[in-house]
């Protein structure tokens, strides 16, 4: 069976953090078939909608990727919940984000704690002298078999 993804903001950041193989959707708020990346990629399906409400049937994914719109979710719990729901089992979501989220690191990790998924944070500390975390990567698997 094909590996199924999804690239959660895909018409902004376009493929940055996307798979290399099986079927993408490119989720998007504004997604339209006439937009420059439905050219630019056309083997990715475009499907309108927000990340707090995914239309995505539940444990059908294999991959969910998110680059920088961590900031466009309304809500990051819901999100983060609705992202577990479509994962299948075993399924792994790489969610990248800067520190400008409305969302800080703690409260991150108090709701991915709560849970039914294995996860890890890395940062980006991309100046040593001031020592002030740029970026992260939330990296999640989902429980089960």
């Amino acid at each position: 069976m094909s590996q199924r993804n999804l690239d959660i903001g895909f018409a902004t950041f376009g493929d940055e953090m996307m798979p290399a193989r099986g079927t993408t959707i490119g989720l998007d708020p504004n997604a339209a078939p006439d937009l420059p990346e439905s050219e630019q990629f056309p083997d990715v399906i475009q499907l309108a909608g927000l990340a707090e409400n995914l239309p995505i049937r539940s444990s059908s994914l294999d991959r969910v990727t998110s680059s920088n719109t961590v900031g466009t979710f309304a809500d990051f719990e819901e999100s983060i919940e609705e992202i577990v729901r479509v994962l299948r089992p075993g399924g792994v979501a790489r969610i990248k984000t800067d520190t400008d989220s409305d969302t800080n690191l703690s409260e991150m990790r108090e709701i991915l704690n709560g849970l039914p998924i294995d996860f890890k944070i890395r940062t980006s500390i991309p100046d040593p002298d001031d020592n002030e975390v740029k970026d992260f990567i939330i990296i999640l698997r989902k429980r089960g078999i």
